[in-house]
């Protein structure tokens, strides 16, 4: 099993390739058209697959949702370094947490929070979760 590259190594997995990509593509001039020609459709494959999945959940809920999916997708792929680095409240100590496990965590978070009850506006208003 190859080790995983460090935050400052070069290499083509390397953390630090996807967040200088990342902050490239928000920040050059034409994102929008950017973001419309090459991330666009694969969203709009991504978000009708969910909707087959979760049939039934309102497409407002189904964007949120979505939306707070791409966060914790967008920590993942920045490198297994990133999800296995203990906090320094924690102290020094190595991690013991393995990149599987971590997918694990990720995977039940995620399917939670897919299959969590809806909160659409006239609920979240009552305060009561449907």
């Amino acid at each position: 099993m190859r080790r995983a590259p460090a935050d400052n190594e070069p290499g083509e997995h390397s953390s630090l390739v996807l967040t200088q990509f990342l902050a490239r593509v928000y920040s050059i001039p034409g994102e929008k058209d950017f973001l419309k020609a090459d991330y666009y459709p694969v969203r709009r494959r991504f978000v009708l697959a969910l909707q087959m999945c979760l049939r039934g959940l309102p497409s407002d809920d189904l964007l949120w949702r979505y939306n707070m999916f791409v966060g914790p997708l967008m920590y993942a792929m920045n490198g297994p370094q990133r999800m296995t680095r203990r906090p320094l409240v924690f102290g020094i100590a190595k991690s013991t947490v393995r990149p599987k496990a971590c997918i694990r965590q990720m995977t039940a978070l995620l399917v939670s929070g897919f299959h969590a009850p809806r909160h659409d506006s006239e609920s979240a208003a009552s305060g009561v979760a449907r």
